[in-house]
């Protein structure tokens, strides 16, 4: 039998519990091409041979390379909670506790 776990409080799920699986899919948006920059006598092999070079030449974290799909397994309960807050606004850096040092 397969067992998951959920992703965010760790409870122990067997492939008979019900189970939710968050994907996030991350990538770079890019803005569309208004009808005034299309240019029809275009080399599209230079300008994307130019492009290939911009990216080489910039100090763009490896992390943020190309598109990224993350997966998540979930409770019930955690499900719910991550409905309510997809980003952890609410539940975020206001649950930490610092000394006042």
């Amino acid at each position: 039998m397969i067992h998951y776990s959920c992703d965010l409080c760790g409870k122990n799920l067997t492939s008979d519990d019900l189970r939710f699986v968050v994907k996030v899919d991350v990538h770079a948006a890019l803005a569309p091409l208004t009808p005034d920059e299309v240019d029809t006598d275009v080399d599209h092999l230079e300008e994307l041979s130019d492009m290939l070079d911009q990216l080489d030449d910039e100090d763009t974290p490896s992390s943020l390379d190309g598109p990224h799909e993350i997966h998540h397994d979930l409770c019930p309960e955690c499900c719910k909670k991550f409905l309510k807050d997809p980003l952890g606004r609410e539940t975020g850096l206001k649950q930490l506790n610092f000394s006042e040092n």
